[in-house]
């Protein structure tokens, strides 16, 4: 029993505990109340005048002097309050308490109290009055502070709780900077001195990344910088070393501290030193993402050619480093891949894009299926790449069906699993052999016949890991000798001093002598490579000729851009360079192809109809003029000649009969010419000279204009055609070569305009000038004038005679 009458007991006292005790916190908070508002207030204004930026503007040493003042003056009032202060006793606790619960005779006295008699009266009294005040006290309240706004008669703490509000809004984002400085103490004020400490702080960025250093400021933004950017602040003026976020710095002397470190995350940067804050960065470092390339268009032939054209785009942060080329053989995926450079600018930018075109026709894997894609690597070997996708490798068309036949064998060899073990490579020795017994039946040389025949035993004999390789690379060399005979050698020579040059231009910093002595050995490459074709045209008396479906061959775009090129390599001009052995690739893969064809018999003989036909409209042309001159002499005379008129009528008439012989084969560009001719006819047999001579001015001018379009059309046709190298047997006249080909000199010099030296071929017809279109089109114009200004009678006789002796080759 005394155990469950003490429980209940000590409930209610700890509960009563509880109460006297935040009754107690009440009262003290009402004590302090009046003893801290007055210096929160003080400082409340100093903050609102810091947030309208008000002390700052005074400078350093004042704004410290009245932060020092406001915080003594708060500090002493406080400090004098405090010490006035009267703490509430136990007795002010109890009434308190009470009297905010609105109880009455004291009954937590009568809790603590014992009756004074101890008779069984007295103490059943005394236990009716305990039971009365223990209800009592469940009602136990705190109430609200009281007092809180004694000594504020005019509500001054109110004010200055609206003044910080409203400071606080029109401060803004600046707020926070503005309290930084307006509670930055200015040690000078202290310690007597008055310069300031000096900081110096900048940024460098990485080398690969091409940035200058950045200097940075005492507070800025948000600093973007790369990662792995070197941080270095020094710091002069100060007694002891300052901080960087708790970073040490190293002494340099006395007064000077330097810091030096390697930033790797982004945040707020704050400089500390001499009790102050000196500076304060926002530092973003931007993490280095991985290059991004891509194609641009889908890859293929360049054109007609046998070349890869790789068009791509890549991207980078801060510049590629390199990119390639990278295929797989879908046959043999396993296999080592090929790899091919692509072309950089000599300066990284964030944006390349580039047409690579690669010659792979003399690849194994040209014309098979791979699995393409192209991958970028920056500075510090991040990797980008695209989807691999599937295509067919360009190839080389052959013309000669032994060199196809070879071709397919070669293909067979690579594409067949396990070769080197299977009986495919019996079947392929079997192909080998008999082709070379067919190539010897059909009347090729023996150096095609004997590599082919020792190809097929090797394949037969040899099974060393490399043999099969060693056959395939055979079998290429022996169907381009089949396709191009003695000049297959040049050829491979041009091609190997080309992927030279090109090899050296890829470098980034290319040497500007060694340059020149790669474009000198293209050069002589490409005028041995045209000797060599001379010397079998004229041995063969044919043509040089490229595929038909292979790039056109000009040896005026060809002689161009070589003598660009040239003059960029003398200038020390990489870039300059690549771009003209770009444009060159064409030009060089159809001479590298080109082959001795023999000219086609039809073509042939309507060329030389043609010429003829032409001629004989030149000499008609002429016949007519001398006609007009005739008519135009007459009409300057004073005495009639009807005889003459009548000479002229019957040969105007004679002249028109014969234009319309070749009506049949220049069609109706010369039907407005004999129409005029037949009005001129008509005019001079009535004795008309002055309308007969502008009908014979008419025809005169129409069949300009015939000749013109004769003309332009055998140039077409020429520069459809072979490149004739030959004996004059085409039909052409001796020394019109009309700009379509090359023929034989004894010139001794070069394309270039360089002498031949002894026992280097015959010269390369460097004394006919080859025009281009511009060059051609000039001429045409030049041409036409003349013909305008030779129908015009009315010019003197010398002149006339001279445009006619002019007009004479033509």
């Amino acid at each position: 029993m005394g155990r469950a009458d003490r429980r209940p007991k000590d409930r209610l006292t700890r509960r009563i505990a509880r109460w006297r005790r935040a009754t107690k916190l009440l009262l003290i908070t009402e004590a302090l109340w009046p003893v801290i508002w007055a210096p929160l207030a003080v400082v409340g204004v100093y903050l609102c005048a810091a947030l309208l930026d008000l002390p700052q503007r005074l400078g350093a040493r004042i704004n410290t002097a009245l932060l020092v003042t406001d915080l003594v003056m708060a500090a002493i009032w406080l400090a004098v309050g405090l010490w006035r202060l009267h703490w509430p006793d136990d007795a002010a606790v109890r009434q308190r308490l009470q009297r905010a619960s609105g109880l009455t005779h004291d009954p937590i006295a009568a809790l603590e109290d014992t009756p004074a008699q101890t008779d069984a009266f007295a103490r059943a009294l005394w236990d009716i009055h305990r039971a009365r005040s223990v209800a009592a006290l469940r009602t136990l309240r705190l109430g609200w502070p009281q007092g809180l706004g004694g000594r504020d008669r005019f509500a001054l703490r109110g004010t200055v709780l609206v003044a910080l509000a409203i400071a606080v809004f029109v401060a803004g984002p600046a707020a926070r900077s503005r309290l930084d400085r307006a509670f930055t103490l200015d040690t000078g004020l202290f310690w007597g001195s008055s310069v300031p400490p000096t900081v110096t702080a900048w940024i460098t960025p990485p080398a690969y990344t091409g940035r200058p250093p950045v200097l940075l400021p005492a507070s800025q933004g948000t600093i973007s910088v790369p990662a792995g950017s070197r941080l270095t602040v020094t710091v002069s003026g100060v007694q002891r070393p300052p901080h960087l976020d708790a970073q040490a710095f190293q002494v340099l002397d006395a007064s000077s501290f330097q810091h030096d470190s390697t930033l790797t995350q982004s945040g707020l940067l704050t400089l500390r030193g001499g009790g102050q804050r000196l500076a304060h960065w926002q530092i973003s470092v931007a993490p280095d993402a991985p290059p991004t390339i891509a194609f641009t268009a889908p890859p293929g032939p360049d054109g007609t050619s046998a070349s890869l054209r790789l068009p791509w785009r890549a991207t980078d942060d801060y510049g590629v480093a390199s990119a390639m080329m990278e295929a797989r053989l879908q046959a043999h995926p396993d296999a080592p891949p090929l790899i091919q450079t692509l072309s950089l600018p000599d300066s990284a930018t964030p944006t390349i894009a580039g047409v690579q075109v690669s010659d792979l026709s003399a690849n194994p894997w040209a014309g098979l299926p791979v699995t393409l894609r192209l991958t970028a690597r920056d500075a510090l070997g991040q990797q980008g790449a695209t989807t691999p996708l599937v295509m067919t490798l360009p190839e080389r068309a052959f013309t000669d069906p032994f060199a196809r036949r070879v071709i397919a064998i070669r293909k067979f060899l690579v594409m067949a699993p396990n070769i080197q073990e299977s009986e495919g490579r019996d079947a392929a020795a079997h192909a080998v052999l008999e082709t070379a017994a067919e190539v010897s039946q059909a009347g090729k040389p023996a150096s095609v016949v004997l590599p082919l025949a020792a190809t097929g035993w090797l394949l037969v004999d040899d099974f060393q890991p490399g043999a099969v390789a060693e056959a395939i690379d055979r079998l290429w060399q022996v169907a381009l000798h089949l396709e191009q005979g003695d000049a297959a050698d040049t050829a491979q020579s041009l091609r190997a001093a080309q992927d030279a040059l090109q090899q050296a231009l890829q470098s980034k910093s290319p040497d500007a002598g060694q340059l020149s002595q790669l474009m000198k050995a293209v050069q002589a490459a490409v005028l041995q490579h045209l000797s060599t074709l001379m010397q079998m045209v004229q041995r063969q008396n044919g043509a040089i000729g490229a595929p038909s479906n292979g790039p056109r061959l000009d040896l005026s775009d060809l002689a161009r851009e070589m003598q660009a090129m040239e003059a960029a390599a003398r200038a020390g001009d990489a870039q300059g360079m690549r771009d003209h052995l770009a444009a060159l690739e064409k030009e060089l893969q159809a001479l590298e192809q080109a082959r001795v064809v023999k000219p086609d018999p039809a073509q042939q003989a309507a060329r030389q109809q043609a010429m003829k036909d032409l001629a004989a409209l030149q000499g008609m042309m002429k016949q007519q003029s001398a006609l007009m001159d005739h008519s135009a002499r007459r009409l300057t005379s004073e005495t009639p000649d009807p005889s003459g008129q009548r000479r002229d009528g019957v040969a105007q008439d004679a002249l028109r009969r014969a234009l319309h012989g070749l009506s049949s084969r220049l069609g109706t560009s010369v039907d407005g010419a004999g129409q005029s001719m037949g009005e001129a006819t008509r005019q001079l047999n009535q004795g008309q000279d002055g309308a007969a001579t502008a009908a014979q001015q008419q025809a005169l001018t129409a069949m300009q204009q015939a000749a013109n379009q004769l003309g332009q059309k055998l140039s077409r046709q020429s520069g459809q055609g072979a490149m004739m190298i030959g004996d004059g047997q085409s039909g052409e006249a001796p020394g019109d070569s009309s700009g379509d080909g090359l023929l034989p000199g004894d010139s001794g010099t070069d394309p270039f305009g360089r002498p031949l030296p002894t026992g280097h071929g015959s010269s390369l017809g460097s004394d006919i000038a080859v025009p281009d279109g511009s060059s051609q089109a000039r001429l045409r114009a030049i041409l036409q004038d003349l013909r305008a200004r030779a129908g015009d009678r009315s010019r003197p006789q010398p002149e006339l005679d001279y445009i006619d002796r002019l007009l004479q080759p033509f």
